[in-house]
């Protein structure tokens, strides 16, 4: 028996609206940059739209940067360092290939959902609700590991709230060692 990915219903309603809101919106073709010559390579683009209900046109730019592929699986090896232990299961993608825009990770939550994120400049978004999987694609970008968690485990901010906690007592426990008064 096949478990629905908890987050298939979400991303289909961010689908939805995305879907109505796309129709409702006119724009014009992005005008691209690319800066090979900085630190890391960068691309900005920028493209114009009409907004939905009046109002004059909304220029948007956003940049991307550029790393290449044992770059972002050391970027990868360190979030998957951080949030181990607030996971059942985290790994870099073998069957999708990284690119120097992205990198894809396998997560298995701590109530056993499944699903495909994709880091990247942008921050990380749920792509899949499987392993391997980019059929799902997200509109919504976290900064952060631990935001993703958040907004899909119950069981992150419990985990992550007895990590501090036994951190916090080791902390308590070497200074009640360091201080001989005690």
């Amino acid at each position: 028996m096949e478990r629905k990915c908890e987050c298939s219903e979400l991303l289909h309603k961010q689908h939805t609206e995305r879907t109505r809101r796309s129709t409702q919106k006119q724009t014009t073709p992005p005008y691209v940059a690319v800066d090979e010559t900085a630190a890391a390579p960068r691309v900005t683009w920028q493209r114009e739209e009409t907004r939905p209900h009046g109002g004059g046109p909304m220029l948007e730019t956003q940049e991307e940067v550029l790393l290449n592929e044992d770059a972002w699986k050391t970027e990868a090896a360190g979030v998957i360092q951080d949030i181990q232990e607030h996971v059942q299961n985290i790994c870099i993608s073998e069957k999708i290939r990284s690119t120097n825009r992205c990198i894809y990770l396998n997560v298995t939550t701590m109530e056993g959902t499944q699903c495909c994120v994709e880091m990247s400049a942008s921050g990380f978004r749920i792509v899949g609700n499987a392993y391997d999987n980019t059929a799902e694609l997200s509109n919504r970008h976290f900064e952060t590991p631990y935001a993703l968690l958040n907004h899909i485990s119950p069981s992150y901010s419990i985990s992550f709230g007895n990590l501090l906690l036994k951190k916090l007592e080791h902390v308590q426990t070497q200074d009640d060692d360091s201080d001989p008064s005690v």
